[in-house]
């Protein structure tokens, strides 16, 4: 099937809310506001009930960002978790991310 991006909300109410919506890689900044819109922290983004509206264009960015990488990676990553990623009305930015090479990718790297 190939890489897929996965984007909802995070944190500890990951489990109990399951607002998660998936898309093949790569996108493009118009396939990335589509992702987010099918999902609750989409709708959060848009501003709700009285909050601000949250900077979607960093979302998008990273969005588009992280499925080139893994599109152009061609099989040697196997996932890429970024979590948290924090936004506000002016800017998003990745806290913390971990990417998992793919075994035959890690034992390349490593020598073997």
């Amino acid at each position: 099937m190939g890489p897929v991006v996965l984007f909802g909300t995070g944190g500890v109410d990951i489990e109990l809310m399951k607002d998660v919506a998936l898309a093949g890689a790569p996108l493009d900044a118009a396939e990335a506001k589509q992702l987010i819109g099918k999902t609750k922290a989409g709708v959060k983004m848009k501003g709700y009930r009285g909050k601000p509206a949250l900077h979607e264009p960093s979302a998008v960015k990273a969005l588009v960002g992280l499925s080139n990488l893994m599109a152009d990676a061609n099989g040697r990553i196997a996932s890429i978790d970024v979590n948290p990623f924090l936004i506000n009305s002016k800017l998003g930015v990745a806290v913390d991310g971990l990417i998992v090479l793919n075994n035959a990718a890690a034992n390349k790297a490593a020598g073997h």
